[in-house]
């Protein structure tokens, strides 16, 4: 929001009026979208953003409103952070238990387990707001209150490390970011509109809208004959069962997971396939059938049958075994890099 306007060498703000008010429009108008794309999409929010942000440009462009690089940029971000600051949505599945004939079936020293749910996880189980079915309820205003401050805390947090850290590891380090080429190349396309990049973009949005409606759209998939849905996520599990068993082994074809690959320079994402295979596959097999290694983690053993899927294992193999491995490699790997990097932490 503060990149130099041009050969001026002043900088300019994204944050104007009109972009105030244009963001405040999205939260009253999206925030009950934003609920309903992610019970339906899970990962759509990252997808609603290009979107919207493309709707928005261009529409004030028909009005003869152009939006600025910087209030692009502060658009961008500000939904991009709408998406994961805070999610209704876990307040839809929290409601869910109060009135659940699961919760209500279990007892626990005689009452049902919906009955000791506090009233800060969900609304009263008489209330209106079930049939409502609305966030804006004074019954859902506790369950309400406590994630939203959790999620203020967070952005505090994140914004304190983001000073910190984006002096140290852009200015100090240099580091590369592939990435964040993404987002600044659309920020420049919608704003600015260079033909070389339109002659590439508006072809792509085509086929990629085309190929988004066959595989994402059951009634038109279903006409072509496509899955309904679409395969995603293949897990090879049970066919390395007999030769590794306790490994895991997958496949995510969704095609952000795949476009976020290309972007990986090849060797971290080498050292990312050899470390996958030896830990998830090799490891995790070794501590089932390996009289040595089983003797580590004897939980683990017990609690590993044959038939569990691969989340199934990925869940319990890290409770049981990669956790507390997991954690003391973090923390000896922060120790080790702020000595290492004690000047440049001391300049920043």
């Amino acid at each position: 929001m503060g990149q130099s306007s041009g050969s001026t060498g002043q900088r300019a703000t994204g944050l104007t009026r009109r972009m105030l008010l244009l963001l405040v429009m999205l939260v009253l108008l999206l925030v009950s979208s934003n609920v309903y794309i992610t019970l339906a999409g899970g990962a759509l929010g990252i997808v609603s953003t290009y979107t919207l942000v493309l709707l928005f440009t261009y529409v004030s462009r028909y009005l003869g409103a152009d939006l600025s690089k910087q209030e692009v940029y502060a658009l961008f971000y500000a939904l991009t952070f709408s998406w994961v600051f805070f999610n209704a949505y876990n307040i839809v599945y929290r409601a869910y238990l109060r009135v659940s004939e699961v919760t209500n079936s279990f007892l626990i020293g005689g009452e049902p387990v919906a009955r000791l749910l506090p009233a800060w996880f969900a609304p009263p189980a008489g209330s209106p707001v079930f049939k409502l079915r609305t966030l804006f309820h004074p019954d859902m205003a506790l369950p309400l209150l406590i994630p939203l401050t959790f999620s203020v805390l967070w952005l505090v947090a994140e914004l304190s490390m983001v000073m910190l850290s984006s002096f140290l590891f852009v200015e100090v380090e240099a580091l590369p970011y592939p990435l964040a080429q993404i987002d600044a190349t659309f920020i420049t396309m919608v704003s600015e509109r260079p033909a070389e990049w339109l002659r590439g973009f508006l072809p792509a949005m085509a086929l990629m809208l085309f190929l988004a409606a066959l595989l994402y759209l059951p009634s038109v998939g279903i006409i072509v004959g496509l899955p309904v849905p679409p395969i995603g996520f293949y897990d090879f599990t049970p066919q390395i069962t007999d030769v590794f068993p306790g490994g895991v082994l997958a496949i995510n074809f969704y095609p952000w997971t795949v476009a976020t690959g290309f972007m990986m320079p090849l060797d971290v994402a080498s050292a990312a396939l050899v470390t996958s295979i030896i830990v998830w596959i090799i490891f995790n097999s070794l501590f089932i059938t390996h009289p040595f290694f089983r003797s580590w983690f004897p939980d683990w053993a017990k609690e590993y049958q044959r038939g569990m899927t691969y989340w199934t294992i990925i869940e319990r193999s890290t409770l049981r075994v990669w956790a507390p491995i997991q954690l003391g490699a973090q923390l000896a790997l922060s120790v080790l890099l702020v000595v290492r990097y004690r000047k440049e932490i001391a300049r920043a």
